[in-house]
């Protein structure tokens, strides 16, 4: 049996090579460009729980390989006995069994995980709903029962046996849960406050709503839709921060991705504080961590998430494993593992509907007035995710409309879930995105309005990288609030993501002794234009081929952050200087953008003309237009010198 063993372990090892390569190269790249130093630091490495997480991780990986190659060398001495007649030669008979399973593994590879590294493009034969895929499966899991029971008595055996019980008990356990959570109490909603539900899709860009987000464009003609909606950061971190504050990053100070907690404004001034104190339960879900720890301090109760933190960082982005992958599909690998489990950041192995089991699980039936707020990461980069869904090639980002699609889905499935549960018997429901998406042949061009071959073009990809973008148009819908009058007369006027919290609040008639820079939509004197601080994240380049240089980004980003002792990542406070120095910073109406440059000359462009003014000093932009001039000292008057004179 040992030989047997050895032929198995063999045959996976060639089968799998092609991908272990890529794996131990991405790490040697990794190590070699010091992107991992920073997370891996000694003095807080033992410190943390992140050798418990990678220990974990690192057990399942382990178990898993084990099982299957002892299960198919026991296997292929039963297969070379039954096939004996046919095939004379038993050790070609139990290499040929060993390449029908590891093909079968990879088959059902391909066919769930469409981008995996593991030879998809060879192995990608049937869909995942296919007869033969079915017949993969029980070339992969009879062996394993068949090894159960012909080592019956063996202590490894009974070993796995139990780890086997363990996740069938875990498996009913968690049913039953389940099938408690989604019972309602026929009081639930007897309370007059409404629950507050505002749900977020990322990257969303709004020219492909009706041809691939039915639901939601059905969603969206029973709200009331504001035109001129503005993130005064395209990212999602401060995006989500500004939605929950009401004030514009400049005062709330998440202005960098994953700034620690004592950079920003006191938890009192958040929504889900403001409504703790008036009886709310606060949830909080979203499946992508990774530059967006959003929880306890913005005053969250509970957060539906995969693992934040560190191990997100390091086992998502070596996880793709065919065994690992097809282990991820059962719900059980929420807590095997929880780095991969319906984990946006692990692109290559993430299933929509996974997330949306873990909310309809983990979300408490409406039994309390509820604030539930819900960020759906799928239709940001990188664009893809383990779909047996077709691009669209005729598209800029292929994969694209196919996430939007995904995304869509989820939306669905969601609503069903707080129908089930209660939540849609009184509740108030904002729709809305933290950035839109830009593609670089969209990139505007501008013109001197005194010199029009003077032209100022900057290519634009992704989100958050430029002020002129209209990556900064962001969808704002209300649906069902109370005050549809004052809301309608709202629907053409400057938008901010600031002005969500006011407006809730406004809606909810709660007092409170926090103040806001946005404003409450339903107010009746809202100006129709006003002023809003603008800013870039750390402003991110394309390519020769128009795309993101991710390598070098990686690189960039990982190189700033620092381990925690509680096993998540903050930018390292000596570096938080040079990343705000490295964005870019404006103010903006509806139609024009003011732009400051390095050399702290000023550009007034507009998007209706597309032309620009320069402006050498801040004094003679202040000379033309004052009103310019005193809205930017009133937001920038503490971090601008020109203000301070």
């Amino acid at each position: 049996m040992r030989m047997n063993i050895i032929f198995s372990a063999i045959v996976f090892l060639v089968f799998n090579i092609p991908g272990i390569v890529l794996q131990i190269s991405h790490i040697m790249n990794s190590s070699d460009s010091n992107k991992l130093s920073s997370i891996l630091a000694t003095n807080v490495f033992f410190s943390s729980p992140l050798p418990l997480y990678l220990s974990q991780f690192l057990i399942v990986s382990l178990l898993s390989i084990s099982l299957f190659i002892l299960s198919q060398a026991y296997f292929s001495v039963k297969f070379s006995r039954i096939v004996h007649q046919h095939i004379r030669s038993e050790l070609f008979a139990k290499i040929l069994w060993l390449c029908i399973s590891n093909a079968a593994l990879l088959i059902l590879n391909a066919a769930y995980f469409q981008h995996s590294s593991h030879l998809t493009s060879l192995f990608r034969m049937w869909p995942e709903h296919h007869l033969n895929i079915l017949l993969c499966w029980v070339i992969i899991l009879l062996p394993i029962l068949y090894y159960f029971w012909a080592t019956r008595i063996n202590r490894l055996t009974q070993f796995n046996v139990g780890i086997l019980l363990v996740v069938t008990v875990s498996f009913y356990i968690s049913a039953e849960e389940q099938h408690h959570t989604n019972l309602v109490n026929d009081d639930s909603n007897a309370s007059l406050k409404p629950n507050i539900i505002i749900i977020g899709v990322d990257s969303l860009r709004s020219d492909l709503f009706q041809s691939h987000m039915p639901f939601l464009t059905e969603q969206l003609k029973q709200s009331i839709i504001f035109e001129h909606a503005l993130t005064p950061l395209g990212r999602t971190f401060p995006a989500w921060n500004t939605i929950l504050s009401g004030l514009y990053p400049i005062n709330h100070g998440a202005r960098i991705n994953l700034i620690g907690n004592n950079h920003l404004v006191n938890r009192k001034q958040f929504l889900p504080s403001i409504l703790n104190q008036h009886g709310y339960r606060t949830i909080f879900a979203i499946d992508e961590t990774r530059f967006a720890n959003i929880g306890e301090h913005q005053g969250f109760q509970q957060t539906i998430t995969p693992r934040t933190g560190a191990s997100d960082f390091i086992i998502s982005s070596i996880a793709d494993q065919p065994l690992l992958n097809v282990l991820s599909l059962v719900p059980q690998s929420r807590w095997l593992l929880p780095e991969i489990y319906a984990n946006r950041g692990a692109a290559k192995t993430y299933r929509p509907d996974a997330f949306n089991k873990i909310i309809e699980r983990d979300l408490p039936p409406a039994n309390e007035p509820t604030l539930f707020a819900v960020h759906f990461c799928l239709a940001h980069w990188p664009y893809y995710f383990s779909t047996k869904d077709q691009p669209d090639f005729s598209y800029p980002e292929p994969y694209y409309p196919t996430n939007l699609t995904a995304a869509d889905k989820q939306l669905e499935s969601l609503f069903k879930t707080l129908e089930n549960k209660g939540y849609l018997k009184n509740s108030r429901i904002v729709f809305l995105s933290d950035h839109g998406e830009a593609w670089t042949h969209e990139s505007p061009s501008f013109s001197n309005i005194n010199n029009e071959d003077d032209i100022y073009h900057l290519q634009e990809y992704g989100h958050g990288s430029s002020l002129t973008s209209n990556s900064n148009h962001v969808l704002v819908a209300l649906k069902d609030f109370s005050k549809q009058e004052s809301l309608y007369q709202n629907i053409l006027k400057t938008t901010s993501l600031a002005d969500i919290t006011p407006t809730i609040i406004s809606e909810l008639n709660i007092a409170t002794n926090q103040t806001f820079d946005g404003l409450s939509l339903s107010n009746k004197q809202l100006p129709k234009d006003r002023f809003i601080p603008i800013e870039t994240g750390t402003i991110l380049q394309v390519d020769e081929s128009n795309k993101l240089n991710i390598d070098e980004i990686v690189k960039e980003f990982l190189d700033r952050y620092e381990l925690n002792s509680n096993g998540l990542l903050t930018i390292q406070d000596p570096k938080i200087e040079a990343g705000l120095k490295a964005k870019g910073y404006g103010l903006r109406n509806q139609t024009e953008i003011l732009k400051v440059f390095k050399d702290s000359q000023f550009k007034l462009f507009n998007k209706k003309y597309s032309t620009f003014e320069s402006f050498v000093t801040f004094d003679e932009l202040a000379n033309k237009y004052s009103n310019w001039a005193e809205a930017w000292c009133r937001y920038y008057k503490n971090e601008r010198q020109e203000c301070k004179g």
